[in-house]
């Protein structure tokens, strides 16, 4: 999902999802599930989803 994510933020520059659209892309309504699953994922209110993978350098992910 990290790939999908990445490929998403250098098509459109979208970091910031909100809860529904995480829920579609992950395929299930359980948003503690997929954060406890995915680091690069940070819940900054309660509908705000931050994906933290278009911070890492260069060919880390």
């Amino acid at each position: 999902m990290r790939m999908l994510l990445e490929m998403r933020y250098r098509r459109t520059g979208q970091f910031i999802y909100t809860k529904d659209e995480i829920c579609s892309i992950f395929q299930t309504d359980n948003v503690e599930q997929i954060l406890a699953r995915s680091p690069y994922l940070v819940n900054i209110q309660f509908d705000l989803i931050v994906f933290l993978g278009s911070q890492t350098p260069s060919g880390a992910i």
